[in-house]
């Protein structure tokens, strides 16, 4: 047998052995089915870690509305909020406030209004407190006899609390810091301030 014939011996014995072991390891899962069955399984399997953050997504959007009060005197009069989900616990909150004053021995009543917008960021809840900061926007007539003379805007930011009480009803409470034109815009008031405690009652989607 010469060299050449030797040498392709060794090449058909080796693809051989080749072929008996590719066979062997398909059988391991009977006829190959079951190895394509896993891969395809793995792929399918593979975005389920993505689930909690679409469900996340699904919840943006959502809003409520609250009515509520300055407890336990009522002086600061009726608010409307409402809380609008832009993303994760960050909100967009609006609010109207309607106030009657009465001025003396009650024969003069003043009538305010105010509105009001901030971008309210919930941090970590603990148990059932809520804290949030908010920079927020306001526009307020102390009395609509005199708008001209008492109308007031404000700049500023809040850092407060939400006391859960039962779900529909918190109280709750702030500090801040806020710039403030008053007398017609005529003078600029600068100063921190504490909120009185805040009682609403609240529905929403």
């Amino acid at each position: 047998m010469t060299n050449r014939t030797r040498l392709a011996s060794l090449v058909a014995v080796t693809l051989t052995s080749l072929s008996t072991t590719a066979l062997a390891d398909d059988d391991l899962f009977g006829d190959g089915t079951a190895s394509a069955e896993v891969s395809a399984t793995t792929s399918y399997e593979a975005p389920a870690a993505d689930a909690p953050a679409a469900e996340a997504m699904a919840a943006d959007g959502e809003a409520m509305w609250g009515l509520g009060t300055t407890w336990p005197t009522g002086g600061d009069g009726a608010y409307l909020n409402l809380l609008k989900r832009l993303s994760g616990e960050n909100w967009l909150h609006l609010g109207a406030s309607f106030r009657i004053d009465k001025i003396g021995d009650g024969a003069d009543t003043i009538i305010g209004l105010g509105v009001r917008g901030g971008y309210r960021m919930y941090r970590l809840q603990h148990g059932r407190v809520r804290p949030f900061i908010e920079p927020y926007a306001g526009l307020d007539i102390g009395s609509l006899d005199a708008a001209g003379d008492t109308i007031s805007m404000t700049l500023g930011g809040a850092f407060g609390i939400d006391f859960t009480v039962l779900p529909q009803f918190t109280l709750g409470l702030g500090v801040g810091l806020g710039a403030s034109f008053t007398d017609g815009f005529d003078a600029l008031h600068v100063g921190t301030y504490t909120t009185s405690i805040n009682a609403t009652f609240w529905w929403g989607e």
